[in-house]
């Protein structure tokens, strides 16, 4: 069979202009779903230190349900994100959108706050295309609801 992966990531690359990006450290909690697959060939190539969580392929989700929208299946996430001193961490479904994403301190708030000074949080049920990364490394002034 054909390997999609580098045609995929080559269109989720021309969404944004990658020498523009800064350099993050992203925690990607991929639950044990299909993001395992996809994730790294994602971050391959961009200005991001990846530690990613749970990669391997289980659709039995041994390590928590792949429901990112539920605040208890981030706990991980969230501890994971500040013991790293991460900049961002990315909660992915089974499928692999990312519907919630973050930054060190939280994941609980369901908008990205551009007005304010602290950190940025976003939650997006359809994200496919680095949102939530490429918003912060360009200082995040979007606002993107599900």
């Amino acid at each position: 069979p054909e390997d999609l992966r580098p045609g995929y990531v080559e269109h989720v690359h021309s969404f944004v202009d990658r020498s523009a990006l800064a350099r993050l450290r992203v925690v990607a909690d991929t639950a044990n779903g299909m993001g395992g697959l996809v994730v790294p060939a994602v971050f391959d190539g961009l200005p991001f230190e990846l530690d990613h969580l749970f990669p391997e392929l289980d659709g039995t989700f041994p390590n928590h349900h792949p429901n990112p929208v539920d605040p208890e299946t981030l706990d991980i996430l969230r501890a994971e994100v500040a013991a790293a001193g991460a900049d961002l961490g990315i909660g992915f479904d089974g499928d692999p959108a990312p519907p919630a994403t973050g930054p060190t301190t939280g994941l609980e708030t369901p908008t990205l706050r551009p007005e304010s000074s602290g950190p940025y949080q976003l939650y997006n049920r359809h994200a496919d295309r680095l949102e939530a990364a490429t918003g912060v490394a360009l200082g995040g002034s979007i606002d993107i609801k599900g």
